[in-house]
């Protein structure tokens, strides 16, 4: 039988912030030390996963309880709004602590020449290799 941290852990990394809390409101802070630190993650994360479903007031609700840094905020904003400080949709859930997108390639012990063809090929496709402060590309 998994630990109740290792089920936090898996609902958070599916995304089920909300299960995620109502385990969490069950569980006793013996058989959780962390508990209140793992409570103020989850509900970030949940409240990122409402602005990204457009549940704008109920998430600035939150971050506003939480007392969060308004820039993390505002760095959810696009960049017409935020300017530099805005973060993609794919990172969105790692500034606040979640876990990073999995990526379907496992990690490999491809060649070096390898490598630098999958980074041609993502750039390629627009799915990786570009950073925040790169030009977009004109089309």
């Amino acid at each position: 039988m998994k630990t109740w941290a290792e089920q936090l852990d898996e609902l958070v990394i599916d995304g089920r912030y909300a299960d995620a809390l109502a385990l969490l409101n069950i569980l006793d802070e013996v058989v959780l030390p962390d508990k209140e630190t793992r409570r103020t993650r989850i509900r970030a994360l949940n409240a990122v996963a409402d602005f990204r479903e457009a549940k704008f007031d109920a998430a600035i609700d939150t971050f506003i309880e939480l007392d969060f840094n308004p820039a993390k905020v505002v760095a959810l904003y696009p960049e017409q709004v935020a300017g530099r400080i805005s973060v993609p949709l794919d990172d969105w859930i790692p500034l606040y602590g979640g876990p990073k997108p999995v990526v379907n390639d496992p990690v490999s012990t491809t060649s070096s020449s390898d490598d630098a063809d999958k980074t041609k090929d993502e750039d390629k496709d627009g799915n990786e290799g570009h950073g925040r402060d790169a030009p977009a590309s004109g089309g």
